[in-house]
C-alpha cells in the first residue's frame, strides 16, 4: 500500500542525492553570474573616477542569453536524469513495486527537479534584484524593469525545457533517443516549414502560425525580440507536465528498453521521420549540386527520394531492433 500523501521525503532525498552535483554547479554559476558580478559593479561605480558608460555591458542581452541557455541546460539534465535515465536503468520499476504510487513518484520527481533547477535561480535572482534596487548608482545604470523581464524569461525557459523533456522522456525508452528526438522535435513544426520553404514558397502567415506552436522558438523570440508573450511558456509547461503525467501513468514498465514506449507513436514517428528526411534530403541535394548542375528540380526530386528511402527504412530498423520479444 502506498502512502496517501503525495509529498514523500524519501523519494525527494533519493533524487536530490542523484542531482546534488548539478545543484552545486547551478548554485555556484548563479552566484558568480549575478550577485557577485553586480556587487563588484557597485564597488567600481562608487569610484568617482570611474566611467559610468563602461557599465553598459551590464545591460547587454548576451549576459542573460548565456544565462538562460545555461539554466535551460540544467533543466534539461534534471529531466533526463530523473526520468529517461531512471527508465533506462529500470530503477523506476523498483520504485513502482515499492510502497509508492506512480503519482507519488512523478510528483516528487517534479518537486526535486524544481528544487534543483528553478528554485535556486529564483532565490539568486531575488537577491540580485535586492542588490540592484537598494543601490541608486547601479539602478541608474541597469533598469529594474529590464532585469525583471529577463528574470521572468530565464525562469520560464528553464521551466518549459524541464517539463518538455519530461514529456519526451515518457515517449522514448533510452536517454540517447530522448535527447536526439526531443531536441529535433523541439523545433517542429516551424523547422519543417522552413526546410520546405527552401523548395517551394510557403505563405509567410503559415510560417508565423507554425512558430506560435513551436515552444523552443517561442523562447528565442521572447529573449531576442520581446514580441512574444513570455507567459505562453507557462502554459506550455503546464501542458507538458500534464501530458507527461498521463503518459507516465499509461506506459508499461516492460517497454523501458524499447525505442518507443507506446505502440501508437510508431506510425506518427515513422511518418514524421520520413517527411523530414525527404525534405531535408531535397535541400541537401539542392545545395550540393547547385554549382555543378542546372537541373535544380531533378536534383531536388532525387534528394527527396534518397531522403525518403532513408527516412522510411532507418526508423523501421531502429524500432524493430529495440523491440522486446
Amino acid at each position: 500500500m502506498s502512502s496517501k500523501s503525495l509529498f514523500n521525503t524519501t523519494l525527494i532525498k533519493k533524487d536530490l542525492k542523484i542531482l546534488s552535483p548539478i545543484l552545486y554547479i547551478n548554485i555556484i554559476y548563479l552566484i558568480f553570474s549575478y550577485p557577485f558580478r553586480y556587487t563588484q559593479a557597485i564597488i567600481q561605480l562608487k569610484n568617482t573616477a570611474f566611467n559610468f558608460y563602461s557599465f553598459e555591458n551590464l545591460k547587454s542581452s548576451e549576459i542573460f542569453i548565456v544565462g538562460s541557455f545555461f539554466s535551460a541546460l540544467i533543466a534539461f539534465l534534471c529531466a533526463i536524469i530523473l526520468f529517461a535515465n531512471e527508465k533506462n536503468k529500470k530503477t523506476i520499476e523498483i520504485l513502482s513495486v515499492a510502497p509508492f504510487s506512480r503519482k507519488q513518484i512523478y510528483i516528487n520527481k517534479i518537486i526535486t527537479g524544481l528544487l534543483v533547477s528553478i528554485v535556486p535561480m529564483i532565490i539568486i535572482y531575488m537577491i540580485t534584484y535586492f542588490i540592484i534596487s537598494t543601490e541608486p548608482l547601479l539602478s541608474s545604470v541597469l533598469e529594474l524593469q529590464y532585469f525583471r523581464f529577463y528574470m521572468y524569461v530565464c525562469v520560464l525557459i528553464s521551466l518549459v525545457v524541464f517539463s518538455y523533456f519530461i514529456m519526451v522522456s515518457m515517449l522514448f525508452g533510452s536517454v540517447i533517443s530522448t535527447f536526439i528526438c526531443g531536441s529535433i522535435f523541439a523545433f517542429l513544426p516551424l523547422g519543417f516549414f522552413l526546410l520546405l520553404d527552401e523548395l517551394v514558397n510557403i505563405p509567410e502567415k503559415l510560417i508565423d502560425f507554425s512558430a506560435k506552436f513551436t515552444p523552443m522558438m517561442a523562447q528565442a523570440f521572447s529573449i531576442i525580440y520581446r514580441n512574444t508573450n513570455i507567459w505562453s511558456l507557462l502554459i506550455y509547461s503546464i501542458i507538458f507536465l500534464l501530458a507527461g503525467y498521463f503518459l507516465f501513468e499509461m506506459y508499461k514498465m516492460e517497454k523501458n528498453s524499447e525505442f518507443l514506449t507506446f505502440k501508437w507513436t510508431e506510425p506518427v514517428f515513422k511518418i514524421g521521420v520520413f517527411l523530414c528526411s525527404a525534405v531535408l534530403g531535397a535541400n541537401i541535394m539542392k545545395v550540393m549540386l547547385y554549382d555543378i548542375s542546372r537541373f535544380e528540380t531533378m536534383n531536388e526530386i532525387l534528394g527527396f527520394i534518397v531522403g525518403g528511402v532513408l527516412g522510411y527504412f532507418i526508423p523501421k530498423a531502429i524500432i524493430s531492433r529495440n523491440k522486446v520479444a
